[in-house]
């Protein structure tokens, strides 16, 4: 997204309604990555689920309407990291007992693979 300093839904939304709308962290990811430097995600990444698809393509989704593409992108980040890093470590875990708005994992990954 263009701003960081302040939420935009306006933004937001437009994103949600483009057709490939993580193209732009793909290949952020993979030039930094291909430059021999490491990538934190924070809040993590989801690795796919069976029978779930990756992509809901743009919103409003026919099934999900407008609901879903945060858990939806973070599966499609998942999937481009495993099939395209060497290495990847969860930096700072899930923790038991601990809000869930305030326990938040932070993963690094790090080389490129084709």
């Amino acid at each position: 997204m263009s701003e960081h300093r302040i939420h935009r839904y306006d933004l937001m939304k437009s994103k949600m309604m483009e057709l490939d709308p993580l193209s732009d962290v793909r290949d952020a990811i993979r030039q930094t990555l291909q430059s021999y430097h490491r990538v934190w995600i924070v809040g993590g990444a989801r690795p796919p689920e069976e029978d779930m698809p990756v992509s809901l393509g743009p919103a409003p989704n026919p099934y999900f309407g407008w609901a879903g593409y945060m858990a939806f992108w973070s599966i499609e980040l998942g999937s481009f990291l495993n099939a395209h890093t060497i290495a990847g470590d969860v930096v700072i875990e899930l923790a038991p007992d601990v809000n869930s708005n305030e326990n938040i994992p932070l993963l690094v990954a790090r080389g490129w693979r084709n």
